[in-house]
């Protein structure tokens, strides 16, 4: 697989693991809202171009969906978006690029040989979710109300398979993250740790045991999003021998 179509692939499988409240397809687009909480959840996704609609009117039918609930236009932009046009329109449409991400890939393998943890348990992992990983992921990233609620809708939502993982230091819960198994690929999805708890293993303890319960759902690479700010998430996922593969900018209208 060339690297333009593993970014689509990628593109593909976020959308599949982090569904929106509300939806439509728009010619091979993928339009989500979730009453603002999360950028991933909140804009389209311009994966595919159909070719069966005018830009502009794919456009027009976006800024539609998103004035319903009154709510901003998002597009989610990487280096492969559909149609090729799709900048040029956008900037012609006052839409400016503003905060984004990097994805990350690595090979599950090298990911699991180069977590190795001195700490004596692995993480416990989970099929479904538990009031005990989810409180602890809330609590931990300080989330409202509101982005509570969307958040947990957005983790029971998901339909493949799953892995919530959970690591305790001194019978505490220190770190959380979630795997999402799809076509091969392993996403890495809501890291957390308390302040307190940085830096004692827990995050690589949890990277490790999730690649250990990939490979054993029959997975062979790993993917992830990370802002390129976050110094910290960064390092460890460099040491886990993840790589970057593009990025990906949210454009608004000015």
């Amino acid at each position: 697989m060339n690297e333009n179509k593993t970014i689509q692939t990628l593109e593909e499988l976020t959308s599949n693991a982090w569904r929106p409240e509300y939806s439509q397809l728009i010619g091979g687009w993928h339009v989500g809202f979730s009453r603002g909480v999360t950028g991933r959840a909140n804009s389209a996704f311009p994966i595919a171009d159909l070719g069966k609609l005018p830009l502009d009117k794919k456009i027009d039918m976006v800024e539609a969906f998103y004035a319903r609930f009154e709510h901003y236009p998002t597009f989610k932009i990487t280096k492969t978006s559909q149609p090729s046009g799709l900048e040029a329109a956008l900037i012609k449409r006052d839409y400016i690029p503003g905060e984004g991400a990097f994805v990350k890939v690595s090979d599950i393998k090298e990911t699991m040989n180069n977590t190795i943890s001195v700490m004596p348990c692995p993480a416990k992992i989970e099929t479904k979710l538990t009031d005990k990983w989810f409180d602890f992921y809330v609590e931990s990233s300080g989330y409202s109300e509101l982005s509570s609620s969307v958040r947990k809708g957005v983790l029971q939502r998901i339909g493949l398979v799953k892995g919530f993982a959970m690591v305790e230091i001194e019978a505490q819960l220190a770190a959380v993250g979630l795997g999402v198994i799809e076509r091969g690929w392993m996403g890495i999805y809501c890291m957390a740790t308390t302040s307190d708890q940085r830096r004692k293993g827990g995050a690589t303890q949890v990277l490790n045991s999730l690649a250990k319960w990939g490979v054993s759902q029959g997975a062979k690479r790993m993917y992830l999003q990370v802002e390129g700010a976050n110094d910290p998430a960064n390092k460890l996922y460099n040491r886990a021998k993840f790589e970057f593969l593009y990025d990906y900018k949210y454009w608004r209208k000015n």
